[in-house]
């Protein structure tokens, strides 16, 4: 059976239904349209009004949680109820938009209540802000039901304009050992799915307070810039964590050898402004990522052939990637009981 290719636009399938293939450059380029448009009609909420929600929104919200939510039977189901959170600008040099940052989120209740990472919306520059489905549809970022800086999470809400969501069902912390996987978009790579298992819990620092610390979970399925908001699910489907953010662990090299030492806690979709193109008016237009300290900044993404390494500094050598994640109990913490 032929793949069934697709531009975000998904009717329902079954787990035995063709392959979803998506096409990243028709994903980008509705983006760009669907969010220029509504920040044209002055529509969409904008990166200034989203802080502002952020600083006023409560630790906990009243979320009626589904009672039976729909178990996915595969990647087919699952991504009907994981969305591209995405952001668009206009820049100094003409009037078009531009793709601005692009991260992940999931759903929650099937009116629209949906998960991310608190940090995804620190970002006051961008003018449009949006939610995209699966099914090519963009929905309006309505409100921040509730906002945790420590854990790293927020509740938000979205206009469905009277449809019904596929919410994914909220589990509980899993072992150590469950095995689980990843669907988000990483580098803009939508709809991406790792897999791995959950290889600790610990206690450390929290992302924009240095003298706090939180409950983290960390796991060995690979994400990157992009994939925050991610839901990591185990085995039944459930949400057992949420994508965050990495530490790597490295050893500078030289004829005294220093011990190994991890770089401080990097938010995965933090980032900077993009320097070049400005005036793009076609394809991806990628942000440059801050660079950890001690890295030098990545080139931007079409300077590059796809899946070429950016090579390390001389005398840096990686040798781990923690990959930490927001545990479902952290999640549960900002629904009131």
């Amino acid at each position: 059976m032929k793949p069934i290719a697709f531009a975000l636009l998904l009717p329902a399938l079954s787990a035995s239904a063709a392959p979803v293939v998506i096409d990243d450059m028709v994903v980008l380029k509705n983006l760009r349209e669907k969010l220029g448009e509504l920040g044209d009609k002055h529509e969409a909420v904008n990166g200034k009004a989203l802080m502002k929600k952020l600083e006023k929104a409560p630790k906990k919200a009243a979320v009626a949680l589904p009672a039976n939510p729909p178990k996915p039977s595969g990647y087919n189901d699952l991504v009907k109820s994981i969305f591209v959170v995405a952001s668009a600008y206009k820049c100094e040099d003409c009037d078009e938009w531009h793709n601005g940052g692009t991260a992940s989120a999931w759903c929650l209740t099937e009116d629209g209540v949906m998960v991310t990472n608190r940090h995804v919306f620190l970002v006051p520059e961008d003018e449009s802000w949006g939610v995209y489905g699966v099914d090519g549809k963009l929905y309006k970022i309505t409100s921040i039901l509730a906002s945790d800086p420590e854990s790293d999470a927020v509740l938000f809400r979205v206009d469905t304009a009277g449809a019904k969501l596929v919410p994914l069902k909220l589990g509980e912390d899993a072992d150590v050992g469950t095995r689980v996987r990843i669907v988000s978009h990483p580098g803009e790579h939508f709809y991406f799915q790792t897999s791995g298992e959950v290889s600790r819990y610990s206690m450390d620092r929290t992302l924009e307070d240095d003298s706090k610390e939180t409950l983290w979970q960390s796991v060995t399925a690979e994400f990157a810039e992009g994939s925050s908001g991610g839901p990591v699910l185990d085995p039944d489907g459930a949400v057992v964590g949420m994508v965050s953010n990495t530490e790597a662990i490295n050893h500078e090299g030289g004829e005294e050898e220093s011990p190994e030492t991890p770089e401080p806690k990097r938010p995965v979709d933090q980032e900077a402004k993009p320097a070049e193109p400005k005036n793009q008016k076609g394809g991806k237009e990628p942000k440059a990522p801050t660079p950890p300290k001690g890295k030098e900044a990545p080139k931007p993404k079409d300077a590059e052939p796809k899946g070429q390494p950016v090579p390390e500094p001389a005398g840096n050598e990686q040798q781990m990637m923690i990959k930490n994640c927001v545990p479902a109990s952290k999640i549960r913490n900002l629904i009131e009981k």
